[in-house]
Parts: structure tokens; sequence; C-alpha cells
């Protein structure tokens, strides 16, 4: 996934539209770079000291985009928008745009002067940069002027845009892996057709994991396992996601598991975490068996991992959904008190009232 670049994921005439608007509307300032810092579309409302002054040259350029990327890391570690002032002495905000936890890019908008501090530490900035009284005077004109209120404001603003763009990303990479999956799927049997549940809805989860817990049962009371069944966290009543390949894929590795070695326990966790602007639905498996739980864990593995060669036709249908319809995570071990144990997780969007707060 750290691979995949914004060009891949957003069309950037689309983007350079969006930004300008963007700019338009807020007045500052703004463009829209890949993870390294390098821009992905022109500036929109660039001032002219930072046209014609600052980005003078590569050094300056270098540090325009070190402190972009300083910007963002800071408001993924905080959750909230970092405002800071760049080399210049100038304010400005970076939001990340994600894919699931990974910056891919940025939001950087600003050039501002913040009319609650004394012009006087700008014009000290710029003096360093040999950037003389009469120079800034010629240039700061266009220099858009907030309070530190406002300023703050702009930034709650563009991080709500920065995570409309992750959305837009995370949904861009799932069509890339369904693509994908259809022009180069692994079949069972050559007269079988590929999996496919159709598209990602709105769903209802709660109706999602009883409809699971009835498979899970049932598949379980037809091997006499001992079966115990938790919700251990808050679940959204609504997400967006694909239920049907959820469902698929979770009743798949119940039954794909219980068919390997004599489980005589199985207790199964439900849970679901926040992660920036998604939600991780997971799904955690803790089983007692009279098999070796070693070799379990690693024949599953050997099944079900995203770069193994196996071509077992009980999971390669199931491990197609996870990695390429889902976009999931799953795992098996086994545990300090000789437990087989396996989790899967599987990010979703969180779609209550389209707040992405």
């Amino acid at each position: 996934m750290s691979n995949i670049s914004m060009n891949q994921l957003f069309d950037t005439r689309i983007l350079q539209e969006f930004q300008d608007a963007f700019s338009e509307y807020t007045g500052i300032a703004s463009v829209i770079t890949d993870s390294e810092g390098k821009q992905v579309t022109q500036s929109s409302n660039f001032s002219r000291i930072c046209k014609k002054l600052i980005r003078n040259s590569a050094e300056n350029v270098s540090k325009c985009m070190e402190y972009s990327k300083q910007g963002s890391r800071k408001t993924v570690e905080n959750d909230k928008p970092c405002i800071y002032k760049c080399h210049a002495g100038l304010y400005e905000i970076s939001c990340p745009i994600m894919l699931e936890d990974i910056i891919i890019g940025s939001l950087v908008c600003g050039q501002i002067v913040c009319t609650d501090e004394d012009e006087e530490n700008v014009k000290n900035h710029l003096s360093d940069m040999n950037i003389s009284a009469k120079q800034f005077s010629e240039v700061t004109g266009n220099l858009k002027k907030m309070t530190m209120e406002e300023l703050q404001k702009t930034a709650d603003y563009s991080f709500k845009i920065a995570k409309i763009l992750s959305n837009i990303a995370y949904k861009n990479n799932i069509l890339i892996k369904s693509n994908r999956l259809r022009l180069s799927s692994v079949y069972v049997n050559a007269d079988e057709t590929a999996l496919d549940f159709g598209y990602d809805v709105i769903y209802n989860t709660h109706a999602l994991t009883s409809t699971v817990m009835a498979g899970i049962k049932t598949i379980c009371n037809g091997q006499n396992i001992t079966l115990e069944i938790k919700t251990l966290s808050f679940i959204p009543d609504e997400l967006l996601g694909n239920p049907k390949t959820i469902q698929f894929v979770i009743e798949g590795i119940i039954s794909f598991i219980v068919k390997q070695c004599n489980i005589t326990n199985m207790l199964i966790n439900f849970s679901c975490s926040k992660e920036y602007y998604l939600y991780t639905l997971s799904m955690e498996i803790i089983a007692d068996t009279d098999s070796s739980c070693n070799q379990l864990a690693d024949f599953m593995n050997n099944c079900f991992s995203e770069n193994s060669n196996s071509v077992n036709a009980g999971s390669v249908r199931i491990k197609e959904a996870i990695f390429n319809k889902l976009n999931g995570i799953i795992d098996f071990w086994v545990t300090e008190d000789n437990k087989f144990k396996a989790r899967m997780t599987i990010p979703q969007l969180d779609v209550r009232g389209n707040n992405y707060e």
C-alpha cells in the first residue's frame, strides 16, 4: 500500500479544480502535495513573496516541503489540524490525505500573517533569509491576514476537506483492487466465475452481526464445538462496506478452521475501533484444539497470507475476498497458553450523517 501514489488514486485535473475552488472561497494559498511534499497540483493563490522571494531556490523549496510533512505528521498524531509557522515566519496549515493509516499526501494552505502578532516577527524571519524591508513592503500586500481565531476556523475547515479527500482515496483504492481482481482472478475450477458480491452499500451493522453469529453457531453445532461469542466494543449502527463479502469471509474462515482439526472450544470476539476517518471491524478467534496449535497456525498462514503461493481450493476465494474486496488483514498464531488464535480486521467507512469528525 505504501507504493500507491496520489496520481493513481486521483484525477489531478479534478484535484486542481477542487483546490482552486477551495482557495477562491477561503482567500488563502493552497497546494496539494504527495507524501514527500512534492506538488501534485499547481499552486493556487500563492502570494508574490512566496513565488518571487522564498521559493526561488532549491534550498527554500526543500524547507517548505519539510515543514508541510512535519505538519501533516503532527496532525495525524494529535488528530487535529496543526497550525505552524514556516521558515519565513508565515502561518500555514498542513492536513494529511490518508489511505487507512498511511499519509499519501497533504492539503497545504496558508501564507498567512496573524494580526494578533507583531508584523516585525515576519520581517525578522525574512531578514534572516536576506530579504530586505523594501522587498518585504513591495510583496506583502497580497498576504492573507487573519486573527488567530479565524486561523483556527480555517484550519478546522481544511482538516475536514482533507478527511473527505482521504475517504475518496480509500474508495478509489477499493475500486482499483476490484479491477485487478476481475482481471487476474484465480479460480477454483475453470468453469467458475470470479467472486462478486456487488458494490459497497450503507448497511445495518447489527443485522449483519446477527446473521453472521447465526451462521457461526450452525457451523459449530455441526461439529459439536462449545462456542462463546462476545461483542467487545461499540459498533456504529451504519457503515459503508460490503456486508455480503464480510459474511462470506467470516463464515468461510470459521468453516475452514473447524475442518482442519478437532476444535473443542471456541471464543469469538467482535470489536470496532475508530482510526482517523474510518472504523475497523475486527473478529478475533481463540480456540482449544486436540491438534498441534503450531501446525494449525502455520498451515493457516500458508493458506491465507497475502503473499503466499498456496492454491488450496478451500481458501483461494476467501483470501481474494479479504485482500482484494475488503482491503483487510488476517493473521494466525499461537498464544502463550498454547491456544490457537486468529484475528481479521476490515476497514469500513463511517457514514453516520456524513460526519467525518
